[in-house]
């Protein structure tokens, strides 16, 4: 009789594991994708209408004024090529929700839109056609432009000027054109300012520096990465382990079945600087049952830092990474 009840017990367990198999585990969360589908929602965006990524950084704002040199300068060590590539990726990375203001300086102050645009795909693809469009010209005029970026985005939400530049204004000169900024009252703005990786300048760097700090705002350094938060692409969850209960929680948190995530980059399994549900679950669901498929990109299976663009937001709150 004892034999024979650990027989049947072995069998049970036999059994177990093979209704546990992958297959099965992959069949039943194929059929949890698609009743979750049949709420409506397709996912989670990483683009959160709250941020832009400019470079290395999430800025956040609703309102953003992108102040660009079109100096004679900037013909210099790629310059112009390293400003157009930074603000046509921050231009993609806007929600329709968000809208933008595109000016630039070079002598004279030229304004591509006097009024907010919304970032919708019609009016991003115009605005990328006109950062595409400037060229290396002209001298200075940056103080100019700033104050004029200041007045259009005054009495928008949420309003954030971000500017891109080579150098330090000549006229009036660094340290004026930051005593005569902070007539506007600079609480209800944020200033960001970019480092381009060409920018050599000590006192073109400081002023930039400066600008920010006045601003509340971020000093993005290009020629520097950034610190990054360690975690496990794929460990969803942050247990230290990337299983089905990741893909699950993927699952869980895209269609708002469960709580915000406390590391966005871990969700974006196939690390195309996006989350959406079903992607990025079918993704890890690939790399963890069929060895045909494609590996889960770094950082995995250990901690690391996202060797792709942020994702805003950045912080991982809750990983098992020191």
């Amino acid at each position: 009789m004892e034999n024979r009840m650990s027989i049947d017990q072995s069998h049970l367990r036999r059994e177990r594991r093979a209704a546990w198999s992958p297959s099965f585990a992959t069949a039943l969360l194929a059929t949890c994708v698609l009743a979750l589908s049949l709420l409506g929602s397709t996912g989670l965006e990483a683009a959160d209408g709250e941020t832009v990524v400019v470079g290395t950084e999430c800025v956040p704002g609703k309102t953003f004024a992108f102040c660009l040199d079109r100096t004679g300068s900037m013909s210099v060590a790629g310059s112009m090529d390293l400003q157009r590539d930074l603000v046509i990726a921050a231009l993609l990375d806007l929600e329709p929700t968000q809208s933008f203001i595109l000016l630039s300086f070079g002598g004279f102050t030229s304004v591509y839109n006097q009024v907010p645009l919304s970032a919708t795909p019609g009016n991003v693809l115009f605005a990328i056609q006109y950062v595409a469009s400037l060229n290396p010209e002209g001298s200075d005029g940056m103080a100019a432009a700033l104050n004029t970026s200041l007045n259009l985005l005054e009495g928008y939400p949420e309003p954030a000027l971000v500017l891109v530049a080579d150098n330090q204004p000549a006229t009036p000169g660094a340290s004026e054109t930051l005593l005569n900024l902070q007539a506007w009252d600079l609480d209800a703005f944020t200033i960001h300012t970019v480092r381009l990786a060409s920018v050599q300048s000590t006192p073109a760097i400081e002023f930039l520096q400066d600008l920010a700090a006045l601003g509340n705002g971020s000093f993005v350094d290009l020629t520097t990465p950034p610190p990054g938060s360690s975690f496990v692409r794929g460990d969803a969850n942050g247990d230290g382990v990337v299983n089905l209960a990741d893909a699950i929680e993927i699952l869980q948190i895209g269609f708002g079945l469960s709580t915000d995530p406390t590391c966005l980059p871990a969700h974006d399994v196939n690390a195309d600087d996006s989350v959406e549900a079903i992607a990025d679950a079918v993704t890890l669901l690939g790399t963890l049952f069929l060895t045909t498929f494609p590996p889960i990109s770094e950082p995995y299976p250990d901690c690391g830092v996202d060797p792709v663009a942020p994702i805003c937001p950045p912080p991982c709150e809750v990983q098992f990474c020191p």
